[in-house]
């Protein structure tokens, strides 16, 4: 595949992903290659942030076959540099939330116990079992699978 068709499609395939993430009300962090953040509860707080997100990934699982990670906690953020300053996210909920991406399997959302914790009323979601995280030891993960109670979006 050629650098121009590489582009082209990574453009279209954020450019669904900007939709998704407007429709829900989330805030896309960065892109990095072929990786994209989004996070929901910031720059503005929201409560349901979670369920958000997670109405989130299912909507992009369902137009790509992509593994996605999710975890929740507090971050710190903050706006990066003079020269093209950035808004960033810090913190070891970020990091987490890497690693969900990382350890997980293809075509699945992994969640940790947090994540798991604040959607499990609104989604079915089943136990993928201890992995080992570089940075946390070992974690019980859950598969995010379907909504079985709505979404306000």
């Amino acid at each position: 595949i050629s650098a121009e068709d590489a582009m082209r499609h990574l453009n279209n395939m954020y450019t669904v992903f900007d939709e998704i993430v407007e429709k829900y009300g989330l805030y896309k962090v960065e892109t990095i290659g072929d990786s994209y953040m989004l996070v929901g509860g910031a720059p503005e707080e929201r409560m349901d942030h979670a369920l958000r997100v997670a109405a989130a990934a299912l909507e992009i699982r369902a137009c790509i076959n992509v593994r996605i990670g999710m975890h929740s906690g507090s971050v710190t953020a903050g706006v990066v540099g003079f020269k093209n300053p950035r808004w960033h996210l810090f913190g070891d909920t970020c990091n987490t939330a890497s690693r969900m991406e990382s350890t997980g399997i293809a075509g699945e959302i992994q969640l940790s116990w947090t994540t798991y914790e604040l959607i499990k009323e609104q989604y079915a979601c089943k136990v993928r079992g201890k992995i080992a995280v570089k940075g946390k030891g070992e974690m019980v993960t859950y598969l995010l699978e379907r909504e079985v109670r709505g979404v306000e979006g």
